[in-house]
């Protein structure tokens, strides 16, 4: 079983952390404000590298199952018509 307790989406952590992107960005090591930014609003997926950042900076809080859509299995920014082969090069 797996441990959700402390768990929980990265927009509402940062929320939670009254944390900006830029500072987020700074605390984690991702190279760019954008990236923190597209994560926190869903618009992109992030990569293994930055996925284990987020995961260490947030203390585990935030992981990789966070980002996915638990109905489809798929990054919560996939639409209807994204080919699937993108989110599995990833």
């Amino acid at each position: 079983v797996l441990d959700t307790i402390n768990r929980m989406k990265f927009k509402d952590w940062l929320a939670l952390e009254c944390m900006s992107d830029a500072e987020f960005a700074r605390k984690s090591g991702i190279r760019q404000r954008a990236l923190v930014h597209k994560y926190r609003h869903g618009r992109q997926f992030p990569s293994p590298a930055n996925l284990r950042r987020i995961r260490e900076a947030t203390n585990g809080q935030v992981t990789a199952d966070d980002f996915v859509d638990e109905q489809t299995a798929l990054p919560a920014t996939s639409s209807p018509r994204a080919p699937v082969h993108e989110f599995l090069a990833r």
